[in-house]
């Protein structure tokens, strides 16, 4: 780890003296600090039948922005008690300290070169991103995880794989700006073989990676810009396995050590975006190769292709607004698979602000999959071919009279799915109606609100008919001359049967209490209680249970125009 701090400071001390300019110095705040911290904790206890969780969550919270001088440094750190996370351990601290060009990535952070190369995935280690002029330079090196010693030691752990610890490093150059760049990419992991014990767990395998990729965006003009990304991957998934020569490679020795198995695959995308007016476009074309890996980036799927096309447009002085989303993508681009997959999804909405109280927004979404021949004929009674459509009609009107604001909303949503291969013997069509009508009522003057929900659902196939009807009421108050105090009340009831042979009955209830004082500090208290009752119809069983759960925290939050009145106040005291 030492060595990537020392890199990082190498590099930081050979830049161009343009980011070491300290002209502006006298005229900046010497020390300044905004963000946040505070704490969120959880009591929870529910009866036999609901008690799946543990009783107590403690987190605490830290996003901080440090200003030296002009030297911006933020920081952050979270604790919790009850995290389950995948990568890293309970608490984590990093802090990107930042100056004109320059800036640092110091502990845990993330940072993101291109989506086929490194993206997306947190690293404990060092960083920098330096951007001057026409220079683009990123660089970073760590740790991408750390071996799972609870699993280690007991072989059980049902929520976070055994890794090795992965050290890894990247390296992102580039000229242009936000608008026009062409970067290079250079990214290598390697698991550390001796973190874990090969002996005693002989089926885990360490992996190794490198990558080499670019990334392009290009305006042309004011209407046309055009973006790609590419990256090219050599893959070990066993770093045990015997060496090899691969031509490819050679001269990469020190990076990568070609091995059998090593799989050298490459995958990547151009886009295009084109504007005229008040109407936008985008097509984009992606590919990624079969058993195309990095080690940088969370899981991706490969083995396929994809075309993506949508229009969006603005009429009638922005009253009406109308978009169009076309998607198709099919795998076995290797022509190795048993069968290829093919789906088409398509979209359109259109919203209409038919006057200044009424509003309304239409909605469809469809989806076409088919299943063709591979290297084995699909047969015709088993071919997968469905069709899925969804529907969605959402109005509201909102007025103001006298004191009161009302507000009238409503949504209808049908969606079916539906198998269009007439030859299969496959009775799942499943059709599902919701409809939903809320009203509220504000008192402007008694800064209070009234709300009132109501709920239907049916689905419906060969094998079930489902309904569930709800009825929803809420309130809020708020209290305190500046209105530093805010009270909600809710409350719901639901209605649910499935096949004329199940019922099943629930309320909830909620109490919301928070606070502020000063616009610094807010504190807050959450009680929430549900019950279920359910029960066959026919006397055959009957479930009952409930749960509940109180929630409360404390957040702080710096204000630079408080700290400069305090000072200022300081000031002007020490002088009197």
């Amino acid at each position: 780890m030492k060595r990537w701090f020392m890199a990082i400071w190498l590099a930081a001390t050979m830049l161009p003296a343009a980011s070491q300019d300290l002209s502006n110095i006298r005229g900046t705040a010497p020390f300044r600090i905004t963000g946040s911290f505070g704490t969120y904790n959880t009591f929870y206890t529910g009866s036999n039948t609901f008690n799946y969780r543990n009783p107590w969550s403690n987190n605490v919270f830290a996003n901080l922005n440090l200003s030296v001088y002009g030297m911006e440094i933020p920081l952050s750190f979270y604790f919790s008690n009850n995290n389950r996370g995948f990568n890293h351990p309970f608490a984590q601290f990093g802090m990107s300290p930042r100056y004109k060009a320059l800036q640092l990535h110091l502990g845990y952070r993330n940072m993101n070169f291109s989506p086929y190369t490194f993206s997306n995935i947190t690293f404990l280690g060092a960083g920098l991103d330096f951007n001057w002029k026409v220079v683009r330079l990123a660089f970073f090196g760590g740790s991408l995880n750390q071996p799972n010693m609870a699993q280690v030691s007991t072989g059980l752990d049902p929520v976070r794989p055994t890794l090795f610890k992965r050290n890894a490093y990247g390296v992102k150059l580039g000229v242009g700006n936000t608008r026009n760049y062409f970067d290079v990419i250079l990214f290598n992991a390697r698991d550390d073989s001796t973190s874990i014990n090969a002996m005693q767990y002989p089926h885990l395998k360490p992996r190794e990676n490198l990558i080499a990729g670019t990334s392009f965006r290009f305006s042309l003009g004011r209407r046309l810009v055009i973006s790609s990304n590419l990256g090219a991957s050599a893959y070990n998934d066993n770093m045990r396995s015997t060496s090899m020569d691969v031509a490819e490679l050679q001269g990469f020795d020190k990076y990568f050590s070609a091995r059998y198995g090593t799989v050298l695959r490459y995958a990547g995308d151009i886009r295009a975006n084109l504007s005229f007016n008040k109407v936008q476009t985008m097509f984009q074309y992606r590919l990624i190769q079969p058993d195309y890996y990095s080690l940088g980036t969370t899981y991706m799927t490969n083995n396929l292709q994809s075309l993506s096309m949508n229009v969006n447009t603005m009429m009638l002085k922005n009253r009406l607004i109308a978009g169009l989303a076309f998607h198709y993508q099919t795998d076995n681009v290797s022509k190795t698979q048993l069968f290829t997959s093919t789906g088409m999804i398509y979209n359109a909405n259109l919203t209409a602000r038919l006057s200044d109280k009424l509003n309304v927004t239409a909605t469809y979404n469809g989806f076409n999959q088919q299943q063709s021949d591979g290297t084995a004929q699909v047969i015709d009674s088993l071919r997968i071919h469905r069709l899925m459509h969804n529907i969605n009609l959402s109005p509201s009107y909102n007025f103001l009279k006298g004191n009161l604001v009302h507000g009238i909303s409503a949504s209808l949503n049908t969606s079916i799915n539906s198998n269009q291969n007439k030859l299969t013997n496959d009775p799942s069509d499943i059709t599902v109606m919701a409809a939903n009508l809320s009203y509220s009522l504000g008192f402007n003057q008694q800064k209070m609100n009234l709300m009132l929900n109501l709920n239907h659902q049916n689905s419906s196939s060969a094998f079930y008919d489902f309904s569930s009807s709800g009825v929803g009421l809420g309130v809020g108050k708020k209290l305190l001359p500046k209105d530093q105090l805010n009270l909600q009340l809710n409350g719901d009831v639901k209605l649910s049967q499935v096949n004329d042979l199940t019922r099943n009955l629930s309320y909830m209830t909620g109490v919301n209490m928070g606070y502020t004082y000063q616009k610094n500090h807010t504190a807050f208290v959450r009680l929430n209680y549900n019950h279920i009752n359910n029960y066959h119809l026919q006397g055959l069983y009957s479930l009952n249970g409930s749960d509940m759960t109180v929630a409360f925290g404390y957040t702080y939050r710096f204000s630079p125009q408080r700290q400069r009145r305090e000072k200022e106040e300081q000031t002007q005291q020490t002088e009197n």
